[in-house]
């Protein structure tokens, strides 16, 4: 005689096994496909072609393809906002990683800076990978009888709120290197902000201002050049590129440090999957020797990350240029 209720719970036992078995066989069969699929990625940029982060972007985006059966990368600029545009477009995307964005420090300057940030750096974005980071040069135009940082900070003693300091904006990189100095220094120096990096560059090289800090890609041509005199990097060892040129930090500042970087993001709430073959992926491709070459002939230093060290990254840089803000009362916009 058959046992029914013992049967049937049998039954019913196999049917959420098998039930279960095919859900799961499913969600590892749609992580597959995402990971192999051929749609495009779309990274976001959010500054102009031909800067520095755009060049980071597009030299992983030439090499992706190769690396990933053929799957396109884009590199899609669009610049406004300090990049918060980008940052805004990548927020509202599907969690699928499709499309990504190419964030920088400035992702950890923005919630100082704006009063109004339509987005959290922190909870609404996902960290994948530290790309690559670069210094900043101290500059002054070489006709300049200033030829140290010690001489640059006695002459700014002296003519306290007198010397010009040009920068790329507010809030830019160069700006608050500026007043990160001035505040170690203990000194008044008068900030000269401009729409960009070039023309604060050029009004250096030019005479209208007396100094400036520049990432290493756009300085290398004006000291090359003669035109510009290097007096300190904003990073804790010396660079490469200037080998002559102290630290801050060795010119009586010590632990002064101020790294721009350039890591990748996508929208909050992509698979861990996801997350690690793009950072497994990327790390590759800034391995090859020639990707790797073509970025330090830039100035930026392949330095890449978990992405539990990028997130680490920015939320301390949030409360550090939060701080200096801070300090220097600067006004969000």
């Amino acid at each position: 005689m058959i046992d029914t209720p013992r049967t049937t719970r049998h039954f019913i036992w196999a049917l959420a096994w098998t039930t279960a078995t095919l859900a799961a066989s499913q969600a590892w069969g749609q992580t597959i496909s995402a990971v192999n699929s051929s749609r495009p990625v779309r990274v976001l940029v959010g500054f102009a072609a031909g800067g520095a982060l755009d060049l980071t972007a597009r030299i992983i985006a030439n090499k992706w393809a190769d690396n990933n059966n053929g799957q396109p990368m884009i590199v899609e600029n669009r610049p406004g906002a300090s990049s918060n545009m980008a940052a805004e477009v990548v927020v509202k995307a599907a969690a699928d990683g499709q499309t990504l964005y190419m964030g920088s420090y400035v992702n950890a300057v923005s919630p100082s800076m704006f009063l109004k940030l339509s987005y959290d750096p922190v909870k609404d974005l996902t960290p994948i990978v530290r790309v690559v980071t670069t210094a900043s040069v101290l500059l002054v135009n070489a006709s300049s009888p200033v030829r140290s940082l010690q001489d640059l900070v006695a002459l700014a003693n002296s003519k306290q709120g007198q010397l010009s300091y040009s920068s790329a904006g507010n809030g830019s990189a160069s700006h608050l290197a500026g007043e990160l100095l001035a505040s170690r220094a203990n000194v008044k120096m008068l900030h000269v902000p401009y729409k960009g990096s070039p023309q604060a560059i050029m009004d250096v090289v030019g005479g209208q201002v007396d100094l400036t800090f520049a990432v290493m890609s756009g300085a290398l041509p004006q000291i090359q050049s003669g035109k510009l005199r290097a007096l300190a990097v904003t990073s804790l060892e010396r660079s490469r590129l200037l080998p002559d040129v102290p630290t801050v930090a060795e010119s009586g500042y010590p632990g002064f440090q101020q790294l721009q970087w350039y890591g990748l993001f996508g929208p909050a709430g992509i698979p861990s999957s996801t997350v690690e073959r793009f950072n497994r992926e990327v790390i590759q491709i800034i391995k090859i020797p020639d990707v790797a070459k073509q970025l330090a002939a830039q100035g930026l230093d392949v330095a890449p990350s978990s992405p539990n060290e990028l997130a680490e990254l920015l939320k301390s840089e949030i409360a550090m240029y939060a701080k200096i803000v801070r300090d220097a009362g600067i006004k969000p916009e």
